[in-house]
């Protein structure tokens, strides 16, 4: 539910979201600050009221990965964790060179084992620590992690990372059970969990640290998003103001300049399907795009027309 007070200066982007969801046919509807207050004792009196989409905060991310895992494994699947691809096998006239990841991703060009510049060749499969995993097709989604590994192709993968941070209180009174989001720029979020905490993040746009993040997937929570954090959630909720973060957390996702996924075959490498960029939606389009990505690779046609989603939007932009 988006929550809207008395003074907030982004009322039209709230009212353009609301209409926005209504058009695009989502169980959406405006509640009036009675209805609002109704919900949770946690409201403050400047409530004016704000828009409820029911059957928003259903998920626990990690059980459903979890769930997607076990069935990968029941249809044949095998899951390496643990393991990552450290380096591209391509398949040139010399024999098979391993193309490693570039660190400088906007660059065109390669640094690999032996070779100066990017590999002519097929892509045959990846390095890992574990030895050379060869394969007919390759699926990357590495989200901004895309980026730099596919360089040593040629290839400029537009996806930036962005990281969100949350944190979980200590186990409180049942209190709400809508998921909640209030602002805009900055924002948070929150949901009270069934053990009692209460789930909070937000002020990721905020977050502005930049291409570091790619070298370190833990993604250390910073002070700075703290703050802003802890000040929006004990102006919005002055009862929470002593209530204790007993857990923060961060994750890295991948941003394109227009929100919109990666995904397809790449040209020039059509045996490597990309599927990156999801900004903050990929729990929500996980589903669809296995999927769709399944249909790729059997070379059926998905059910989701892909053309609009490919590399190349970004070529046309640049021309």
């Amino acid at each position: 539910m988006q929550i809207v007070l008395d003074g907030d200066s982004d009322k039209d982007e709230i009212d353009a979201e609301f209409r926005g969801h209504q058009e695009q046919g989502y169980d959406v509807r405006w509640l009036d600050r009675d209805e609002t207050l109704a919900l949770s004792r946690l409201f403050p009196e400047n409530t004016l009221g704000g828009w409820l989409r029911p059957m928003d905060g259903q998920v626990n991310p990690l059980l459903l990965c979890y769930a997607l895992a076990l069935g990968a494994a029941r249809h044949g699947g095998r899951v390496r964790q643990n393991t990552p691809a450290t380096a591209l096998l391509v398949e040139t006239p010399g024999g098979v060179v391993a193309a490693e990841p570039r660190r400088n991703p906007g660059v065109t060009g390669a640094r690999t084992a032996g070779c100066d510049t990017a590999p002519v060749g097929d892509v045959v499969g990846v390095r890992t620590p574990d030895g050379d995993v060869r394969c007919e097709q390759l699926v990357v989604a590495l989200e901004p992690w895309t980026r730099p590994f596919l360089a040593p192709l040629g290839l400029d993968v537009p996806v930036r990372p962005q990281r969100g941070q949350i944190f979980v209180t200590e186990p409180l009174p049942p209190l709400m059970e809508v998921a909640c989001l209030y602002g805009v720029s900055p924002y948070i979020y929150w949901r009270q969990t069934r053990h009692g905490g209460l789930t909070i993040g937000g002020a990721r746009p905020q977050d502005t640290h930049g291409d570091f993040l790619l070298e370190s997937v833990g993604a250390a929570t910073t002070l700075d998003i703290q703050r802003i954090v802890l000040d929006m959630v004990a102006r919005v909720h002055p009862s929470l103001a002593d209530v204790a973060a007993i857990r923060w957390w961060g994750g890295v996702m991948g941003f394109t300049a227009d929100l919109l996924p990666v995904l397809g075959r790449l040209d020039g490498h059509p045996n490597v399907v990309t599927a990156c960029g999801f900004c903050p939606n990929g729990i929500l389009c996980a589903p669809m795009t296995g999927r769709a990505i399944a249909d790729v690779v059997t070379g059926e046609t998905p059910d989701v027309p892909l053309e609009a989603y490919s590399l190349r939007r970004f070529a046309a932009v640049d021309a």
